[in-house]
């Protein structure tokens, strides 16, 4: 196989033709996988379709609503980290007749991705550079913790935004705010530089 077959090689080419919410979604499963019945992840997470955490809360309540697990599943997944040994064995026996659709795993990526852009623009908004002015009148620029900018997000390129909420998804919601340096090159639209940050 061609490894520039890869679909991150054609990350930004997608990004420009589709949403780039359906470039993350064949990327992400392209490196995380599609799993249509649950595994459990390295971490020892029930997961199943697209990297989808199934004790996540949203997760659990977009199961119920598809009619995918019962109210007594739901249960067992809402207390996963304290189940008794005979739970983890009930759970473990329910989770092998689970079998997802297509339809089903784009769904509950549509409701991860949802999420994941909500927790992604809620810590963009938080801190701003701000332009001051020295006393020989030389601009230099300072970082504000306790101003808000919710107009961040509306100025970033598609693919930046990708990016963002790539990160947000893999590191789940407020772990996102943890790359302070990333999140202050990325509002100074130093986009070189935030590329390094991640790779520190």
């Amino acid at each position: 196989n061609n490894p520039h077959s890869a679909p991150q090689y054609k990350f930004a080419d997608m990004i420009k033709h589709n949403r780039y919410t359906v470039a993350l979604y064949y990327n992400i499963a392209f490196r995380e996988g599609k799993f249509a019945s649950p595994y459990f992840d390295g971490k020892g997470i029930p997961t199943v379709g697209v990297g989808a955490n199934m004790t996540s809360e949203h997760i659990i309540r977009e199961l119920l609503n598809q009619k995918i697990i019962t109210n007594d599943t739901a249960v067992l997944l809402r207390k996963f980290n304290n189940l008794t040994p005979d739970e983890r064995s009930v759970l473990n026996q329910q989770l092998k007749q689970i079998k997802l659709s297509e339809n089903q795993i784009q769904q509950l990526f549509v409701k991860s991705l949802t999420i994941a852009e909500k927790d992604t623009q809620r810590v963009l908004s938080r801190g701003k550079w701000e332009t001051k002015t020295d006393a020989n009148g030389k601009s230099y620029m300072v970082w504000q913790d306790n101003v808000t900018d919710n107009s961040i997000w509306q100025k970033m390129p598609a693919s930046v935004k990708a990016v963002c909420v790539d990160l947000s998804f893999n590191t789940g919601g407020n772990q996102l705010a943890k790359y302070k340096n990333f999140i202050k090159a990325v509002k100074a639209e130093d986009y070189r530089r935030a590329a390094l940050e991640l790779l520190d």
